[in-house]
């Protein structure tokens, strides 16, 4: 009876950790979708890390398993579906539009695309000062990264219904 439970302890801590890595998957996925013909579909994978980052945490409240290496897994699970996804969509948004096409022989606008990152180096930063924070401290201020990557990487969708329609 003793090994049963403690395998079940041990099973338990890992839950919430697994969810995280689901929720890395899905980043990754959503990433290849990026820079496929069909990046629209990077936003169920993004919709589907949405899902999973929200129930790490819940699951690991439940279970009363949270801890340090969970809370510095989320968010590099989150820079990576949120943070980098909303880049690269960026990116490619940039690259592709007419503006950058037509002066493309402009060495500073040829560039422009590049500041997408800039996405990404502000999550970073947001979810690194987000885990300096306490508990008590946790009111939000300005954009939490998974809300700007759904804007962002829906916007690659409403460009194409626009197409569609016309």
């Amino acid at each position: 009876h003793f090994w049963i439970s403690r395998a079940d302890q041990s099973l338990k801590r890992h839950i919430p950790n697994i969810i995280t890595l689901g929720n890395l998957a899905c980043g990754l996925l959503a990433i290849m979708f990026a820079f496929s013909d069909t990046p629209w579909y990077a936003a169920y994978f993004i919709f589907g890390g949405l899902f999973l980052d929200f129930f790490d945490g819940f699951f690991a409240r439940l279970l009363k398993v949270d801890s340090k290496l969970g809370v510095q897994l989320d968010s590099l699970s989150d820079l990576v579906t949120f943070g980098l996804t909303s880049s690269i969509v960026m990116l490619n948004l940039i690259g592709s539009s007419s503006f950058v096409i037509d002066n493309s022989s402009n060495f500073i606008i040829s560039l422009l695309p590049v500041s997408a990152f800039l996405i990404t180096i502000a999550s970073s930063y947001r979810l690194a000062k987000f885990n300096l924070i306490s508990v008590s401290e946790t009111n939000f201020s300005g954009l939490p990264t998974p809300a700007n990557a759904i804007l962002i990487v829906f916007l690659p969708q409403c460009f194409h219904q626009i197409s569609f329609y016309h």
